[in-house]
C-alpha cells in the first residue's frame, strides 16, 4: 500500500446534518411544539436544575421554538435545558369557598 504525502490528503467535507443542542433546537422531536403552545396546552419553562438567574433575570439563551429560556441541560430536564409545564394556573389561589362541615364557623 502506497503512502500519501501531506499534499495528497484531502480534508473531510463538513457535516451539515449534525444535531447539536443549541438555543434554537430543530428536528422531528419538536414538530408539534408550536401547535401545543398555540392551544395553551402548557408551556416550556427554563429548567430549575440547570438554568441560573442573576437577581431574577434569566441568563440562558432564548429558544424561539420553545418560547422559553434554556439551561445547559441536566438530569431534571433530560439534557434539553427546559421542562414542559402543563399546570392549570387558573385554579391556583381559587377563591371558591371550601364546603363547610356542620359545626365549622
Amino acid at each position: 500500500m502506497a503512502k500519501l504525502t501531506a499534499s495528497e490528503v484531502q480534508p473531510a467535507p463538513p457535516q451539515t446534518n449534525l444535531h447539536v443542542a443549541t438555543a434554537e433546537l430543530k428536528g422531528i422531536e419538536l414538530a408539534g411544539v408550536a401547535e401545543q403552545l398555540e392551544q395553551d396546552a402548557g408551556a416550556w419553562r427554563a429548567c430549575s436544575g440547570c438554568h441560573e438567574l442573576i437577581e431574577g433575570h434569566p441568563t440562558g439563551p432564548w429558544s424561539e421554538t420553545l418560547k422559553s429560556y434554556m439551561g445547559g441541560g441536566c438530569r431534571e430536564c433530560g439534557g434539553i435545558g427546559a421542562i414542559w409545564d402543563n399546570t392549570d394556573y387558573s385554579q391556583v389561589n381559587d377563591p371558591a369557598p371550601i364546603a363547610r362541615r356542620d359545626g365549622d364557623r
